[in-house]
């Protein structure tokens, strides 16, 4: 009988765990300015201003723009001219007011460029295609690739960076009409490839199956003072092309524009918190409620908001070599466009 009655209460049990309503709790919350701005070196400055709401709050959502606010811009300790361009170095602090939400406060260094010593670019072609239409040459190329860039660094101070690749398309409008035109697809970066591309990533969440996908953030910490070397494995990169009268040395470029940031510690920091949010374990326990919830990451006074600096250098990684070798080694066949 003693059975019984336990069996009761777990039925019960059961029927309450069915049971749920919506739930908005009556929260006190007053707007403060939220501010976000990007400082890049040689660069105007730009500050987007908005305001917080209560995440119930549908109106707040669709319009939480401010208008009323002044901006103030202070370098190295003394107010900006109007026509100041942030250099390396200054240390850049923006003060926002507005009379109906508040003041918001954020300062910034910007950083160094990033001494990039030597880059060296290794391509290894899979595949490839060329045949003539009319006068018009069409082809693709697949390669894989290794990108190694080298940084020296001098300082011994704790720094910051970001590495981007993309292709420089000069695609004309009208493909078709125009019968010249270029596509370029990178390929897929091999990112367990580059160590410090993970370095962020604790023994816990590599347990977990967390994995540096799409975050190409890192520190100095591995190299203070030394140089290294970014050893980057691309694989399944593509070139598409069609040029017009067989001109393709002067009608097209075939190029990769390489981006090295040195960025600040608040972009570092956000990007982080990011990557926590979507990829780590502690922002999938947190989605479910086992876990407390990530706050955002903020830099501002209002703690809405995030002001950074960044300081970029770019290299232009040539394809045409690579390519015109290719095209001598293959005969073009006359054959009809697969458009």
């Amino acid at each position: 009988m003693a059975i019984l009655k336990k069996i009761y209460y777990l039925l019960f049990c059961c029927a309450l765990s069915g049971c749920y309503t919506d739930f908005y709790p009556d929260i006190e919350s007053t707007p403060v300015l939220c501010m976000n701005s990007l400082v890049t070196a040689d660069e105007s400055i730009d500050v987007e201003l908005s305001r917080t709401w209560l995440y119930t709050d549908e109106a707040g959502a669709e319009n939480n723009s401010v208008s009323d606010a002044s901006v103030s811009i202070t370098v190295n300790g003394h107010s900006a001219v109007d026509d100041y361009i942030p250099a390396e170095g200054d240390c850049v602090r923006l003060k926002a007011m507005s009379p109906k939400y508040g003041t918001a406060e954020a300062e910034v260094v910007v950083p160094a460029k990033v001494n990039v010593t030597g880059v060296s670019f290794k391509p290894n072609i899979t595949n490839m295609s060329f045949y003539e239409f009319e006068g018009v040459s069409y082809g693709y190329v697949m390669f894989d690739y290794m990108l190694d860039i080298t940084i020296a660094d001098s300082s011994y101070d704790i720094d910051f960076f970001h590495y981007s690749c993309k292709g420089v398309d000069n695609n004309v409008s009208d493909f078709l009409e125009s019968e010249t035109g270029l596509n370029i697809n990178i390929g897929t970066l091999k990112y367990e490839a580059e160590p410090v591309f993970g370095e962020h990533i604790d023994a816990f969440d590599s347990v977990m199956g967390a994995d540096a996908y799409g975050f190409t953030y890192f520190t100095d910490r591995s190299f203070q003072g030394k140089s290294y070397t970014l050893h980057l494995v691309y694989s399944n990169a593509s070139v598409h092309f069609a040029s017009a009268n067989g001109n393709i040395e002067n009608q097209l470029n075939f190029e990769l524009e390489i981006t090295m940031d040195a960025v600040s510690e608040s972009i570092y920091k956000y990007a982080l918190w990011q990557w926590q949010w979507y990829s780590g374990f502690l922002g999938d326990m947190g989605d479910i409620g086992l876990a407390d919830p990530l706050w955002g990451y903020s830099n501002v006074t209002t703690g809405a908001g995030v002001v950074g600096a960044k300081t970029s250098r770019k290299f232009i990684i040539d394809l045409r070599e690579m390519l015109y070798e290719a095209l001598q080694n293959v005969e073009m066949p006359e054959l009809p466009p697969f458009m």
